[in-house]
């Protein structure tokens, strides 16, 4: 009888240190669920940490909003509010892509590549010049949901950044030499659309012009999301090429990888660029739909 009350004894005795034991463990290593499913990322309305099964429901159902907002989105550009602008009839010439004296700029981890049927500086000056609203109004408003928008000019030579090109008699020709824009530097600050699990956050662009010539134009951008989860830990780089194809086409190159100045998060670097990624392919091909339903 003595044996069987000190063996319930025993056990109660361990069910407690057990208990006691689990809830010290819990204690120090919180869940990190929560926090990882509020991971938000530049360019990106996905989450990469949630079961195959609810992501694959929740960006079907990003992919019809989306849908719904290109339909929209496209009514709204053919009434003519952001067009690419007029054609430029040097756009009408030979490719000069295969000059030997022309650098071919290198791009980063993550690339795709689209052909477009719109001349070289056509969409050169779309992209960069003060006087065209297709950035602002199509892309980042219009394309990509973005609110709040406030962007600087180009911190030197604004005005003729994307210019098209100007008669040998122009004062601009003789004054200005355009691999003076490399180097131009502008920023832009946007609130990102919230998801399901993630809320509104702000973003911080910074542009840099890193090569201007009649076959290249390369914009690079780093983008920093402070505010969210992880956000002091990891930045996005992106690289937009340009790439003169001649008569009157070109090549719009788009590539991303993730940087992490402080070092990477434990166990989290790996989701991180995946997200990253992702969330900039799909941002490239939204970019590339706008120019495309303009191309005319």
């Amino acid at each position: 009888m003595h044996k069987i009350q000190n063996r319930h004894s025993i056990i109660a005795v361990l069910t407690t240190l057990l208990t006691i034991m689990t809830a010290t463990t819990i204690q120090k290593h919180p869940t990190t669920t929560n926090t990882s499913t509020a991971v938000a990322f530049p360019f990106t309305a996905r989450n990469t940490f949630l079961h195959p099964t609810r992501r694959r429901r929740q960006e079907e159902e990003e992919e019809k909003e989306n849908v719904d907002l290109t339909t929209t989105t496209t009514a709204k550009m053919s009434i003519g509010d952001c067009k690419l602008g007029p054609k430029v009839k040097e756009d009408d010439d030979e490719c000069l892509g295969s000059s030997s004296n022309v650098t071919k700029p290198e791009n980063l981890q993550y690339c795709i590549e689209f052909n477009l049927p719109v001349g070289y500086r056509r969409l050169r000056f779309a992209f960069l010049n003060k006087q065209s609203p297709f950035w602002l109004e199509t892309i980042l408003k219009g394309a990509l949901r973005y609110k709040n928008v406030t962007l600087t000019e180009w911190d030197h030579y604004n005005k003729f950044i994307g210019s098209k090109p100007k008669s040998s008699k122009s004062p601009f020709h003789k004054t200005i030499n355009e691999s003076e824009f490399i180097g131009a530097k502008k920023t832009t600050h946007y609130q990102m659309p919230k998801t399901k699990l993630v809320k509104e956050s702000q973003a911080l662009e910074t542009a840099e012009i890193t090569q201007y010539d009649d076959v290249y134009t390369v914009l690079k951008i780093q983008t920093s999301t402070p505010d969210v989860p992880f956000g002091n830990r990891f930045v996005a780089q992106t690289q937009f090429v340009l790439m003169n194809t001649g008569k009157n086409s070109c090549k719009l190159i788009c590539s991303v990888q993730t940087e992490f100045p402080n070092g990477e998060p434990l166990g989290m670097g790996r989701h991180i660029r995946k997200g990253m990624k992702k969330g900039s392919m799909d941002t490239f091909v939204k970019i590339k739909d706008a120019v495309m339903a303009l191309c005319v």
